[in-house]
Parts: C-alpha cells; sequence; structure tokens
C-alpha cells in the first residue's frame, strides 16, 4: 500500500506512545478504538462506574470501576457468561465500609482464584481463595485497598474463570465464597 507516495510501514513499526497516540515513521496519529472485534462481536470498549449502589455490568464493560466506598453491602450483577466475554472490576476507592457481592446471572457459576496479600506486610502474609466452579456469588469484604482488581473471563458458556489480586488491611479479609 503507497500512501502520500512513499510505502505504508507494516504494523510492526508502529510504536504506542500513550493509550491513544501512535508514532510512524515521523507523523504522530491518533487512533481513536472504540469498539472491538470479539469472537465475532463488535464490543463497545466501556469503562462502567459502580459508585454506591447495586449495578448490573453491561455486556459491553471492559473495567467496572468501583469507584466509592459504599454505605451498604452492594449487589454486582455479572452480565450473562457468554463464550469471550470479559471485564476486569478495579478498586480505585478504598473499600473500607462494607462488601461488594458478585453475583451470577441465571445459572451461571464462578471458578478460579482471588490472591490476596496484606497491605505493608513484608512478610508475605495473605492468602489464595479457591473458587470451586459451583460459586455463584463472590462477596469481597471490606479493607480491599486501592489498586486490587478481579478479572473475569468466560471460556465457556455459563462460567466465569476468575483471577484477582486483591491489598486487603488484615489477613481475615478474603473475599467469602456461596
Amino acid at each position: 500500500m503507497r500512501m502520500g507516495g512513499a510505502s505504508a510501514p507494516p504494523l510492526c513499526f508502529l510504536l504506542l506512545l500513550n493509550e491513544k497516540t501512535f508514532y510512524k515513521m515521523g507523523h504522530f496519529d491518533k487512533l481513536a478504538v472504540t469498539n472491538v472485534l470479539v469472537g465475532g462481536q463488535i464490543k463497545e470498549l466501556a469503562v462502567q462506574d459502580a459508585g454506591d449502589a447495586a449495578v448490573t455490568v453491561s455486556d459491553t464493560t471492559r473495567y467496572l470501576n468501583c469507584n466509592a466506598d459504599v454505605t451498604a453491602s452492594r449487589v454486582v450483577t455479572m452480565p450473562a457468561a457468554t463464550r469471550g466475554s470479559a471485564f476486569r472490576a478495579f478498586f480505585s476507592v478504598e473499600q473500607a465500609g462494607n462488601d461488594r457481592v458478585f453475583t451470577c446471572a441465571g445459572s451461571d457459576t464462578f471458578e478460579g482464584n482471588i490472591f490476596t496479600s496484606v497491605a505493608g506486610n513484608a512478610a508475605g502474609d495473605g492468602d489464595v481463595v479457591a473458587i470451586a466452579n459451583t460459586t455463584v456469588a463472590i462477596t469481597v469484604v471490606d479493607d480491599t485497598n486501592i489498586g486490587s482488581y478481579i478479572d473475569f473471563f468466560c471460556m465457556d458458556e455459563g462460567r466465569w474463570s476468575v483471577i484477582g489480586h486483591l491489598v486487603v488491611d488484615a489477613v481475615g479479609s478474603v473475599p467469602t465464597l456461596a
């Protein structure tokens, strides 16, 4: 392909400078990606704020921003677990007061592991919460610090595979399962 008298560089020569600006053969080009093709379906790249309320995660959400120290236990209802779906729940505010309960839709289940570490503990105290594939609710208890996250991936219809790292204030502040 030729552009302006010169050959276009292959994509491997594009350099990502920040989230939306690419450097290409002496030119800066803006890249505004709002949709991506996932498993043959067009998905909008979206950040959804959880706030201080119960929330249902949209099937187009890529990042769930847990951006409030909730004033009561809040349910986070998952979208249907359809193959190829994925999102990250990210704690951008310390959750010090109450729980967030991630709950499956319909007959979907969770499986995987959530790693926990105690903030400021050089001894490495923490735990691994193993999630059996019969789990339908994950309660992230209070005392979860900024930067903690849980990734949810659907590899098979009806099952959310889970991996995460929560930084907590005490060893006992690990997620509970139902």
